[in-house]
């Protein structure tokens, strides 16, 4: 019988393979620290997973929520992060002058390596995402090296309100004038991008008139969009809202990379995990105890994942005498003035958190 062989165009060069995404929790499925966050009026924090709500200028009457929402015709991705302007509209985004408001994401420096930034084979990323906004109009999404503090600010266009739109946006390679420092390979900001909802656009050096090629960020601010910018927020309750955001190297969109619920927690939890305790669902760890009384006890175990540094802990609700030292790959605790016997290192109530967060 004669050998069949295999023909070498079988398996298409041109198939769409995984691990392209970059992102981590693009999906807006993952919300670790709640779906509801409310009251924000300045600077704010990590809402949804890796995902932060970041303002600046201060408005006494006007507060945004952040919240996971379920999507409406959009049966790929069913959850999705929204920022809505409550108690006050900001119907003129130029009081004050350095009003602003974004969805921040942050990359490690050491995943980006591949990108090869501060050479000449640097490589052009696409970011492509669902947007929709209660207010038709231009856009603006940045891309904020921090080494080189050089920056690449695009406008879109939301052409209907309240309608998921998507959209794409290629970062061509810069070229090592326009990005003449490399991203450090290490654990810190490497880049951040972000999505504005609104902003001023005059007296401030947060927007830009030019968005051709790469520029180099003034000194001491960081320009992130345009004078075109639309105001997302001119109505009380209106909405801006985001979800299956990806970035990919190369300049060609493919479709979103699903990854599994548990896939991305673990990523998610390489920044920030928590516990929650109560009465009856007591967390700790219980030992044998037997060297005399008034000495110390140490326990340790590990997280979830390797965390991206040592993390900052709080605890909920734990035993007395209890010393505890977060490193990134586990937990010590130690226990001072103990019996000998049992001994129980627990928590009763409240939610224990680590933030490793960059």
């Amino acid at each position: 019988m004669a050998l069949s062989k295999i023909r070498s165009d079988s398996i298409e060069d041109t198939a769409v393979h995984g691990r392209r995404n970059l992102v981590i929790g693009g999906c807006m499925r993952v919300a670790q620290r709640g779906t509801s966050h409310t009251g924000f009026q300045n600077n704010g924090a990590y809402t949804l997973d890796r995902f932060a709500y970041r303002r600046s200028g201060t408005i006494s009457s006007t507060t945004f929520d952040v919240t996971q929402e379920n999507t409406s015709g959009l049966p790929e991705f069913p959850k999705c992060i929204q920022i809505q302007v409550k108690d006050a509209a900001m119907s003129d985004p130029n009081t004050p002058a350095s009003a602003r408001n974004e969805i921040k994401y942050t990359f490690e420096g050491q995943d980006l390596q591949h990108l090869q930034y501060g050479t000449a084979t640097a490589q052009a990323v696409t970011v492509s995402f669902y947007v929709k906004s209660s207010v038709a109009g231009t856009y603006s999404w940045y891309w904020n090296t921090i080494d080189s503090e050089d920056v690449y600010i695009a406008e879109y266009t939301i052409s209907s309100a309240d309608t998921w739109e998507y959209k794409t946006i290629t970062v061509p390679a810069p070229t090592t004038s326009q990005v003449d420092t490399a991203i450090a390979n290490d654990n810190t900001v490497g880049v951040n991008m972000g999505w504005t909802g609104y902003g001023n656009v005059t007296g401030t050096s947060d927007h830009r008139t030019s968005t051709t090629g790469w520029q180099a960020a003034p000194s001491g601010s960081q320009p992130i969009y345009t004078d075109n910018q639309a105001n997302a927020f001119s109505t009380l309750d209106n909405t801006f809202s985001l979800t299956g955001i990806q970035v990919e190297v190369g300049e060609q969109a493919t479709p979103f990379e699903h990854r599994s619920y548990g896939d991305e927690l673990l990523r998610c939890q390489r920044y920030y995990y928590e516990i929650t305790h109560d009465s009856t669902n007591r967390w700790g760890i219980d030992g044998l105890y037997s060297n005399g009384t008034g000495a110390a006890l140490n326990f340790s175990w590990t997280h979830p994942t390797t965390m991206r540094t040592n993390p900052t802990f709080t605890a909920g609700q734990g035993s007395s005498d209890t010393t505890y030292y977060p490193r990134k790959e586990f937990m010590n605790v130690k226990r001072t003035n103990q019996s000998t016997g049992r001994v129980n290192i627990e928590f009763s109530g409240g939610t224990s958190k680590w933030d490793a967060e960059l």
